[in-house]
């Protein structure tokens, strides 16, 4: 039935017109992600294409879709820096919005090994164009400095100090 009324709309020109990929909850390394769409939005994907893709991220190892999404898309094998959904309809597949608010649909849960937020990539490839921005995800942990850079430091600071006081 969904597929009908996305075909539907499709037909009377109804484009995509502000879509995201909005961060709605993360646990325990699992962040979900929804499909943003604005009210009356419709996006057609084109078959076997790449429709959504996140990436810049760190340590994800395993991805979910639920029912809402995963009837038109399916999640290719990812890597521990991006996931990547594609559309599994042999004719291509659509998503809409028909009520008057923006919605967020589905849930896409990726999973990863960091428990560290940062902002990640996201695209949205439909037959329409394309959408990009910046959304929050796993990333890699800032590096600390190794304690033997503070003692390097420390001596350096002393030594410039010595000759300071032996020159002036």
């Amino acid at each position: 039935m969904r597929h009908i009324v996305c075909v539907m709309l499709f037909t009377f020109g109804v484009t995509a017109q502000g879509s995201s990929i909005v961060l709605t909850s993360v646990t325990n390394g699992v962040y979900n992600y929804a499909l943003h769409l604005e009210s009356g939005e419709f996006n057609q994907f084109a078959s076997n294409s790449t429709a959504l893709t996140l990436s810049g991220m760190s340590g994800v190892f395993a991805e979910s879709l639920n029912d809402a999404l995963d009837f038109c898309l399916h999640g290719v094998p990812i890597a521990a820096t991006t996931a990547s959904l594609v559309a599994n309809s042999p004719g291509g597949c659509g998503i809409n919005n028909p009520l008057v608010t923006s919605v967020n649909d589905g849930s896409w849960f990726i999973q990863s090994t960091s428990n560290v937020t940062g902002l990640v990539n996201y695209s949205i490839t439909t037959n329409q164009q394309t959408f990009t921005g910046q959304v929050l995800g796993p990333v890699a942990a800032a590096g600390t400095p190794e304690t033997s850079t503070f003692g390097l430091a420390a001596i350096g600071l002393m030594l410039a100090m010595a000759l300071r006081r032996r020159f002036l």
